[in-house]
């Protein structure tokens, strides 16, 4: 991939978690930091490895990488579907916003 098209492939990452995250979570500014971090993380690598898939040739390329190739791209995509997949489960949403941040555990101690 040349230099002068990595930036603009990660802004179009970038764009598609933040819609993504936006769409699961709403205004995500009330969570804590940490469960942010995890967040985000979490759906900017799933969204690049489902980009990487696309760039790949989509299903036939998830083919000829299990047949041909390492078969990372199989793999990688399971991972980022699993995780992401936790995101759409009813407790997840409810419990994120119940953690408390590092600053209060501190401050109750």
């Amino acid at each position: 991939m040349s230099a002068t098209l990595e930036p603009q492939r990660r802004h179009a990452i970038r764009a598609r978690a933040i819609r993504y995250v936006r769409s699961k979570f709403g205004n995500v500014a009330d969570l804590p930091g940490e469960v942010i971090s995890v967040v985000w993380v979490t759906a900017f690598r799933g969204i690049e490895t489902a980009v990487a898939v696309e760039e790949a040739g989509g299903q036939s390329g998830l083919l000829k990488n299990k047949l041909l190739g390492e078969g990372s791209l199989v793999r990688d995509l399971e991972v980022a579907t699993e995780k992401m997949t936790h995101f759409d489960q009813d407790d997840f949403n409810h419990s994120v916003r119940h953690v408390p941040c590092r600053s209060q555990v501190v401050r109750d101690v």
